[in-house]
């Protein structure tokens, strides 16, 4: 469409909205059978210097926007689509092994919660709450559902967010060694925790949200969390309210700042801090530094000739390996200190499938190495 615009009108018109607009402002027009190559210009003076500074002040420009803006998202969508299930394809192909090892993994990983919780039942009894079994189910659980998450991050092609997620499983599995090394008071805390958690969000509710501050009883549920860490903090301690208070009764021997214990003091505990170096480039994936783009594993090459904005079929190894040690981690740790031979059992085949994946990953990943695809991602 040629147009007679003014001096910045070229680099204008190629703004999507303001073609949108163009294209809105001369329908009527073209409709009526008009040469799109020789709009009338005193029409075209007008879009400039009239139709169009008022068309963005419209509020009803977007809705009238909208329609056209609306078949174009499904249009691109459905597109989009097609390009998933080719790529879901290629991602099959190449690391189709260790994927289908990752959902026997998992597979195993919940036959055992059904039976830790089938035990627990059996031996729970109301009056005296047994916090070992029951922080263990709790823990247990969140980590299949966390590796559910890495799971489908990996199907998808999302290398950097299965990091992500792993770095939650890490801390999951972490702690779920530690109460599990530690005994009864530790479990019993880390389950109380939970409320001085909520009074951390209902003081963040109350600070930042005048919304909350305006409900009726808001005050009065403040006031009774807050009792309510008075009497943990006469039960456990002064630190029992840092993020890690409620291990401290577990680390005996050691002295902690204000702050109280660290993540990295509970890895050391347990001896995990061989993955430390591991879980501060997963922190990466979650934050926002520019490092979190420079250390994409999603990247076939570095400098990158893109930026990557969508999936990719590099990287997966790393975090899968990962999801498959740490959720190991977390089973055993389920087990307590007397487990049943079904039990027992349950885990020896897991770090059997567990070392079987690792290897199944590492073999894809040299392979796509050695022979990348004509095209390789897809951003």
């Amino acid at each position: 469409m040629k147009v007679n615009p003014p001096h910045d009108a070229e680099i204008l018109l190629e703004d999507p909205l303001v073609v949108e607009l163009w294209k809105l402002f001369w329908g009527p027009y073209l409709q009526a059978g008009g040469n799109p190559d020789a709009l009338p210009q005193e029409g075209v003076s007008q879009f400039w210097g009239e139709v169009f500074p008022t068309m963005l002040a419209d509020p009803e420009t977007p809705h009238l926007l909208r329609v056209g803006w609306a078949e174009q998202a499904a249009a691109a969508w459905d597109s989009r689509c097609a390009a998933d299930n080719a790529f879901g394809e290629r991602l099959e192909r190449v690391w189709g092994d260790g994927l289908r090892l990752l959902d026997e993994l998992l597979w195993l990983a919940e036959r055992l919660l059904d039976l830790n919780q089938w035990r627990t039942r059996r031996a729970a009894r109301p009056e005296t709450p047994n916090w070992p079994p029951r922080a263990q189910l709790v823990l247990l659980a969140r980590g299949i559902q966390t590796c559910h998450e890495v799971r489908v991050l990996l199907r998808s092609g999302f290398a950097s967010g299965a990091w992500g997620r792993w770095r939650t499983l890490h801390e999951i599995s972490v702690v779920a060694k530690f109460v599990s090394e530690t005994g009864p008071i530790v479990a019993e805390g880390y389950m109380l925790h939970n409320d001085l958690q909520s009074l951390r969000l209902v003081r963040a509710y109350s600070r930042h949200s005048p919304t909350w501050r305006g409900r009726e009883g808001a005050p009065d549920a403040e006031r009774s969390l807050q009792k309510r860490a008075r009497d943990l903090g006469r039960r456990y301690g002064a630190q029992f309210g840092t993020d890690f208070g409620w291990a401290i009764p577990g680390l005996t021997g050691k002295s902690f700042g204000p702050a109280g214990p660290s993540f990295g003091v509970l890895e050391a505990a347990v001896g995990l801090s061989v993955l430390h170096p591991a879980y501060v480039k997963a922190n990466h994936a979650v934050h926002s530094s520019v490092r979190g783009f420079t250390d994409n594993p999603g990247h076939p090459v570095w400098p990158p000739e893109t930026l990557l904005h969508g999936p990719s079929e590099y990287g997966l190894e790393q975090p899968a390996g990962l999801m498959a040690h740490s959720l190991v981690t977390t089973v055993a740790a389920s087990l307590g200190s007397t487990p049943l031979p079904s039990q027992t059992f349950h885990v020896a085949a897991m770090v059997a499938v567990r070392d079987k994946a690792s290897d199944a990953f590492q073999v894809a990943s040299d392979r796509l190495r050695a022979h990348p695809p004509a095209n390789d991602t897809r951003d």
